[in-house]
């Protein structure tokens, strides 16, 4: 039975976060992008809350 073509393709990652993943990822040659994304808010779920609701005002 032949593999479908989509594994015979190199993956493309994405790294969303922590940015060591990806340089060890790029070291290794992977086609990886970085997404420098943190939590709103610093992940203080009280000031995330407080910020939301500035935005609606």
């Amino acid at each position: 039975m032949r593999e479908p073509a989509r594994f015979l393709r190199e993956p493309k990652i994405i790294n969303v976060g922590a940015k060591h993943f990806y340089d060890d990822l790029k070291s290794q040659g992977a086609d990886t992008v970085h997404v420098d994304w943190r939590p709103p808010a610093g992940g203080d779920r009280e000031m995330a809350d407080l910020l939301d609701k500035l935005k609606k005002l």
